[in-house]
This record gives structure tokens, sequence and C-alpha cells, in this order.
């Protein structure tokens, strides 16, 4: 602010006819530079469930969870509140219901103070409290009951200050060290109220002790240094005479800062640094007279102050210390300026304390500051965010352009304005139908300057206009149905001038090209049945590249077009496509916007491809893209402003939360400035900011997977994902076949804009794409089959890239699903087919052979049979009826020839019986 200051005091000594002028730009100058933003607060507000009556403490565990500390236990993802409550029927619940403080340790572990019930030990692993109480009979327990402050040193022990001294756990065997005061050893603590705890870069232990509610004598109490070679303490207390002592000896902050600086905060007026070499104090009280000079808070109103001590010292990332009291508000110091802001209560105001009590501060990973308040508040500061600056007009910004002079022109749809840097003039030219020679229109949609100096302007309505600058006329080039070499239409949107020095001119006709010698113009239009004309007539974008060739953009029917200046042809890009933007950068890279996107030029294969194809948060609805000095490309769309490093690949988005709102925002309006600063047109005026002064957001937010339910019930911790490991590891969760029913709870936490973060789910092989969580923030999923899945969840801001967190689950098949069962029913079958067949195979054949047998038995039964009968009684009488005929033959001489046939008839009877007998009777034969 004191640059800005100084800024004025040299503009207010211009002389007085500018002054108006002069007051006017300075607003300009001021948002065109991104100026910062001071901090917001935003109250937190629980919901009417929770009633933490005062919160003493607040922590950040490694997954990226608030913890409170108050009247119960609660830890906050920024969405949603979970409370750990003491439940007396259940011993695994917090001991006590106040927790005094809270700390979360580098292994993950909460521990929790409790005031008269001891120390508890939380795991949120597992879900289970281990409860640390004070036992007389053991000299190793906790020393006292109400535990005040914890600590964990750097080399990983684990300090704990009571009401009743000091103590040292032993995390191995969970026996406690005492430190104790001792009224007869000044080497002793100074006072058994241990109220804070601190550990300064060199390693040593600070105590700070005396409590400001009445457990200690008035001047009770001090500072004391821990030596651990002989296990003692030095002293620092207040003395009366010694005005480098304390100012009181009731102990309640203590902070070294980045530059080494080191703070203590008492009861009373007490803010001090201590050198600690020489073992002296200097106090920094409050002055009415000053009170924006170093001291710690107290109330604007004398009257309403009452007496309280520093709640705490905190610095944040920017240097700047900040410094409670429990009763009259925060200040927060800035060392460099030596200067002091002061917060107090503003009940019924917006993003303001409605009470005076600042108790308890605590700074988020991602630089956002969470205060709690005496009477049970709880706020959010988010730290200053660069914001994007907007000038309001009033009216529709089309086009800028700053000339030589360093002159600034703005196009709009009420006249042209004029900002000159030098002189803080500001003016306006307007079209006046009783002047030819002013602007022919104003509703203006280009502003370019030539190589000759020359100021072109284009127009809706009025063609193309010109300037000269001598006598502060125009001269206008419009469009004559009467002559063909006229400009083809008065809607003229864009001018370029190419290395021959000719203009171009985009238009909603085609795409003129202006002879600056002879003043006539030729015309390039779409040609429907010739391709090697323009792919559309509407050309709102021009460039030509490091190798002069000439791109155009299409808008009404869309495409690239690259122009032969050889063959005054065209070649066509992207079909389709409205363009809105293109540029060039530092590469030779090209590089176009459009409705559809972001899209890249490869040279080597002539072809576009689509730029981050895989980024969920690429920019879509593209209004416009310009190029800064650093090659960073900055791109406008319906959601703000995009910063896109292609080098990195990585995005930067200014929304709402720094000024901007997209939707308003008008095409085809960036420009990049000889100084580089950039400019985006709007409906009611413009952005503009210098990119080298905008300062990105700390982006250390983690999605986080809250809640897992199986068939309704919630799963131990353990069995979660937890997002303090590498968030590239996927986490694993088995699961039987019957637990098929799953939920999922989940967070972005983003704790500077939580009401902005969004949610996007995916159970990789069930899901084919994915999906956008509602507020509830919870993915649901019924009768999912066995199976292997990975259930994905992303988040982000609307100025963040996303954040994923997965979660690998297998869904094992019932055993008569499964593999091996499968496989070995596969085998059973195969052996029990096996066996059967060989069963049934050798049944048949043994069937087989006995119906043989039986047949042959039955064959040689009956072949013996005949055998018999032909050999006993056909032979028989066959014989007997041969030696007949013998007996015949004797007596005549015509009997020999029967008598052979017979014999031969006898000799094959006798062999067909023969062959007829088995082989076992033929040999006994």
């Amino acid at each position: 602010m004191t640059g800005r200051f100084l800024h004025m005091g040299l503009l207010v000594n211009l002389r007085l006819y500018r002054l108006r002028y002069v007051l006017a730009f300075f607003g300009f100058l001021l948002l065109g530079e991104g100026k910062g933003q001071s901090h917001v607060i935003y109250p937190v507000i629980p919901p009417e469930s929770i009633n933490w009556v005062r919160l003493t403490s607040i922590a950040q565990d490694r997954q990226g969870y608030i913890w409170l500390g108050g009247m119960g236990l609660y830890r906050f993802d920024g969405h949603q509140f979970t409370a750990y409550l003491h439940d007396p029927t259940n011993s695994n619940s917090l001991a006590g219901d106040k927790a005094e403080v809270v700390y979360c340790d580098r292994q993950g572990i909460i521990w929790i103070g409790l005031m008269g019930e001891g120390l508890d030990r939380f795991d949120p692993a597992t879900g289970v409290f281990t409860h640390y109480r004070h036992d007389p009979r053991n000299p190793t327990s906790l020393s006292h009951d109400e535990v005040t402050t914890i600590l964990e040193d750097k080399s990983g022990q684990l300090w704990i200050g009571t009401h009743g001294g000091l103590n040292r756990l032993n995390r191995r065997t969970c026996q406690f060290t005492r430190y104790r005061h001792d009224p007869a050893n000044p080497a002793s603590l100074s006072n058994d109220q241990v109220r804070v705890l601190y550990e300064d870069h060199t390693n040593v232990l600070w105590v700070g002790t005396g409590s400001e509610w009445g457990q200690t004598a008035r001047n009770e109490g001090g500072l004391n240094q821990f030596n651990p070679a002989s296990q003692t303490f030095t002293r620092y207390v207040h003395q009366a005479v010694n005005p480098h002592s304390l100012a009181d000896n009731k102990v309640r902050a203590i902070y070294e800062d980045s530059r080494g600086t080191f703070w203590v905060g008492t009861y009373g007026d007490g803010l001090h640094i201590m050198d600690r070499k020489r073992g002296q104090f200097t106090r920094y009280p409050y002055d009415d007279k000053r009170p924006d000079r170093l001291s710690r808070p107290f109330l604007q109103d004398k009257a309403a102050r009452e007496p309280d001590a520093v709640s705490f010292i905190r610095e944040d990332s920017k240097g700047h210390l900040w410094i409670g009291a429990y009763k009259n508000g925060l200040n927060r110091y800035d060392p460099l300026l030596d200067q002091v802001q002061h917060w107090e209560a503003q009940p019924g105001q917006a993003n303001a304390f409605q009470e005076n009590g600042p108790w308890a501060f605590f700074t988020s990973a991602d630089g956002v500051h969470w205060v709690s308040t005496f009477d049970g508040g709880l706020y959010r500061i988010v730290p200053t965010q660069s914001t994007i600056g907007f000038r309001r007009l009033g009216t529709t910004v089309h086009a800028f352009w700053q000339d030589r002079s360093g002159k600034l022109w703005i196009g709009t749809a009420t006249g042209l304005q004029y900002q000159d840097r030098r002189t803080g003039a500001v003016g306006w030219f307007k079209h006046n139908p009783a002047q030819p020679t002013s602007l022919g229109s104003d509703d203006i949609r280009e502003v370019y300057q030539d190589r000759q100096g020359t100021l072109w302007i284009g127009t809706k309505g009025a063609g193309l206009n010109r300037y000269d600058s001598a006598t502060q006329t125009f001269n206008q080039f419009p469009h004559s149905r009467n002559d063909q070499t006229s400009l083809i239409t008065d809607n003229v949107h864009v001018i370029r001038q190419d290395r021959f020095g000719k203009l171009w001119l985009g238009t909603t006709q085609g795409l003129d090209e202006l002879n600056p010698v002879t003043g006539h113009f030729i015309h390039h239009q779409h040609n429907p049945l010739d391709s090697t004309t323009l792919s559309d007539n509407g050309i709102p974008i021009l460039l030509e590249d490091h190798q002069g060739t000439l791109w155009a953009g299409g808008y009404f029917k869309g495409g690239v077009n690259r122009y032969n200046h050889r063959t005054h042809s065209f070649r066509r890009y992207l079909p389709g496509l409205r363009v809105t933007g293109m540029v060039e950068d530092q590469q030779g890279v090209i590089w176009v916007s459009g409705v559809g996107g972001l899209f890249r030029y490869n040279r080597a294969t002539d072809q576009y491809a689509v730029a981050l194809p895989t980024d969920p948060n690429k920019p879509r609805n593209i209004t416009s893209i310009q190029l800064d000095h650093q090659n960073g490309l900055w791109i406008s769309d319906l959601s703000g402003i995009v910063q896109y490093l292609p080098d990195r690949t990585t995005l930067h988005r200014y929304g709402r939360l720094q000024g901007v709102t997209g939707r308003t925002m008008w095409e085809f309006s960036g420009y990049t400035a000889p100084d580089g600063q950039l400019f985006f047109g709007d409906r009611m005026g413009y952005y503009a900011f210098s990119p080298s002064r905008i300062q990105h957001r700390v982006r250390l937010a983690k999605t986080v997977i809250t809640a897992i339910r199986v068939n309704g019930q919630a799963i131990p911790s353990s069995l979660a994902p937890q997002a303090g490991a590498a968030q590239k590891v996927d986490s694993l969760l088995q699961l039987a076949y019957h637990q098929n029913d799953l939920s999922f709870g989940f967070a972005y936490m983003d704790y500077q804009s939580p009401e902005t973060n969004r949610h996007q789910f995916k159970l990789e092989g069930f899901d084919p794409h994915w999906h956008v969580a509602g507020p509830d923030r919870l993915a649901s999923y019924l009768q999912v089959p066995p199976g292997t899945y990975t259930f994905r969840v992303r988040g982000a801001n609307t100025d963040g890239p996303w954040v994923e967190q997965r979660l690998t689950l297998i869904i094992h098949p019932p055993w008569w699903e499964t593999t091996w069962f499968r496989l070995t029913s596969l085998l059973g079958i195969g052996l029990l087919a096996t066996y059967l067949i060989r069963r049934y195979t050798r049944a048949k054949l043994t069937r087989q052979k006995a119906d043989l047998q039986r047949v042959l038995q039955v064959q040689e039964e009956e072949r013996q049979r005949l055998a018999a009968d032909l050999h006993d009684d056909l032979g028989a009488t066959l014989a007997t009826l041969k030696g007949q005929l013998e007996l015949l033959a004797t007596s005549g001489t015509g009997w020999r020839n029967p008598i052979n046939l017979l014999e031969k008839a006898m000799r094959d009877l006798r062999l067909i019986a023969h062959n007829l007998m088995p082989p076992n009777f033929i040999n006994w034969v």
C-alpha cells in the first residue's frame, strides 16, 4: 500500500487541469497490476448437534484433518465434523469431557490433554484410545491429571505440561519422568503450573509456567530453560527493579520467528523479545497514542478492556506475526513496515469476528489461519490472494491496443476509449452523425496499429476506420455495393498486417486483403464446392507465424485455415471448431482455442491435436487465449482465467475467489501489451493484470477417503487408506463375497475455500465413467459382483488441479465360485468321469466276453450235436446202405458207380463231421 500512496502523491502534483483524468486512470493502474486482497475472515459454524462450548486447541494431522479440543474432541475435513465424546459406558472413548489441548505427533497419533482425566492417546488407524492417569502410588505415572500443553521435540520425545509439573513420556515403557518445582532447589522448575512448551532452533526446551486463572499466587510462575545434561532449569522471572526482566511471571506464549527473534507473552501488558545470550527482555507496551506500533492487542475502547494475557504468538509464511489476547482482540504485525493491524469483534458483520477473545491460533498446511475464541467461536482466516484487477466501464469491451507512445486504446460497444499513461488523461471518441470525420460507429470490434504507425479501427456497421492522430479525425473505408474493390462488409472483427505490408481484415463475410497503395480490397470467401477456399466466412482471428504463414480462424462454421500466398488457396484444419483465439509461442508452436477446448499444432505431421487430453481440469468453452512474456498461456473460459505452463503442463485457475466472473467475458477480446500486461474484455468492463505480479496459492490439499461402510457397517479405520502415506501407493481392502454393498465418504481438504471444492469418483472395473459427487460427498454401490476393483476419488478447487486418492478392493467370490474350487471340481469331475468310463468300459468288455462265451458255448453245443448226429445216425445209415449195395454189386456190373458216389458222400460227410468237432475231440479221436 505504501508504494501506491507514493504513486498517488506524485500524480497529485500534476497540473490541476489534468487531475480528473489522473485520478480516473490511477484506479486503472491499481487494478491493472493484480492487486493484493486483505485477509478474509470466515466463521466456521458447527451443526446444531455439536456444542463444544469453548475451543482451546487446534491441530492438524498428517492426513490433513483439523482436530479441535473443547468440550469433546472433534475432527473436521472442511465439510463435516466428527465428534469423539466421553462415554462412561465405553472404556474405548475419550476419558473426559474437557479436551484442553490436542497434539498430532509425527507418527500420526493424536494426543489429548484433559482437564481432570489425564492424557489420552488416540490412534486414528485403529480407533483405539489409550488412557494415562495420575496414580499417587506410582512415581512413574503422570504427575497430574490436569494436562495443559503437549510437545514432541525434534528427537521424538513427548513432553506433557500439567498443573502438577512437567512430564516426559517413555513411549516404550509407558512411564513418565517428572520435573517438579522444589522450593529448596533454585535449579528446579520455577512453578508447577505449566502453561506452554516450546523448542527453539537450537533444540533448547523452554517451559512457561504460572496460571492466570488463580491456580498460582500473584508473583509465581516464570520462564524456564531446560538443561538436558544436568536435568536442571534456568529461571527467568519478573524483577520489580529490572526493566529488562519479564513484565509478569505468568508466561502463556513462547515463539521463535524465522529471523531468530525470540518472543515471550505474559499476563498483562506483556509482549517481550528475549535476548537469550544475555538473558534480558525488551518490553513492548501498548501505546494509546500509537496503536499501530508493536504491542499486544488491546481494545480500542479503554472502558471495555479487561485484564488478560497474550494467548499466542505465531508467524505466517510472509513473516507477519499474529498476536492474540483472551479478551482484547487480535494483532498482525508487519516487521518490515513496523506496523500493526488490529482486529476486534464486529457483531452482526459478515466476514468479521463476533467475539473479542482469540484463544488458540493454528496455520494449516495450505496456509489458512484458524482462530478459536474464548466464547466458543471458530474462524478461518484466508491469507492474501492476488486478485485479477477489474475495471468497470458499464459497457462491453471488445478489443485493446497499446500504441508506440504507450497510449492504451480500448474498443467498446459504446465508443473508443484511450488512456494516456504518461499524462493520466482518459478520453473517448464517439460517432457523430453530423461530423463525417468522426468515428464511423460506436461499436468497436478491433484496434490495430501497423508498422507505419497508423491506427486502424474495425467496427460493426461502419467498416474500417483509419485514425489521423494529427487532426484526431477518422477516415472511413465502408462497404459499397457498387464497388467490388471496396470492403466486403461493414463488420470488421480483426486486423493484421503481414510481412509484405498488406492489411488483412477478418469480417463476418470473409477475409479481405487490402493493398495499401491502391486502397483496393481482394476478397477471400467460402465456397462450398471448393475445399481450397475458406472453411468459414466469419473470421474473428488472424495470426501470421514466424515463417510468414497467415492463419485464419473461423467462427460460424468453424475451422482453422492456412493461407498459401503463392497459390492464393487455403488448407483447412479442425473442421467445425468455433475458433476464439490463436497464438504462437516462443518455440514456434501454434495454439488454437475454441469452444471445444485447446489445440496444439504439430509442424512435423501438419496436424492439430487436443492439448491436455486426459486432464479433467483442462479449460473448456474458451473465449480467448494470450501468451505472456514468459511463454505462459493465459486462457479465459466460462470459469474464469486459466494460466497454462506448457513446459510444466501445470494449470493455475483464477475464478470467483480472485474476482473473475468467466461467464461474462467477451470472446476474442484477449490482448498482451508490449509491457507484458494482459487484458481480457468483459460485458461490463475489462480485466487487467501483470502475470509476474500474480501470486499462486499454496497447493497442499489432499483428497482423503474419510469413511468406508460395508453392508451398512463402518469398517475400522485401519482398513481404510491412510493419506499420510504417499498418494501414489494404492491401499488394499479385501472383502468376502457377501460384503458387496459398499459406500465411501471422501473429502478434498482445501480449507482456503471448501465451499467451492469439487469431487468426482469412479469404481474402476464397475463404472464406465466418472461421477460428479453430490454435496454429501458419498459414493454408494449395491450388489457389486466378486472381482478386483479400484475406487478412485479426486478433488479440486475452482482454481486448482485435481488431486486423487485410490483404494484397491478385492471382493472374493464364495468358495464354490473360487478358481481353486472350480479347478478342483473340474479335476474331480475329470477323474470321476475317467473312473466311470473305465469302469463302464471294463463292465462292457466283461459283458461282451460273457455273451461271447455263451454264444460260443451254444454254438459249440450245437456243433457237437450236429456232429454226433451226422456221425452216429446218418453215417451209420449210409454205411449200412453201402454194405447192402456192395452185396448187390456182386451179382451184376451196373452198381459200381452208385457205390463210388455213395463212398464219396460218406467221405464228405465224415469231413464235415470232423470239422464240426472241437479240437480236443479231434485230437482224442
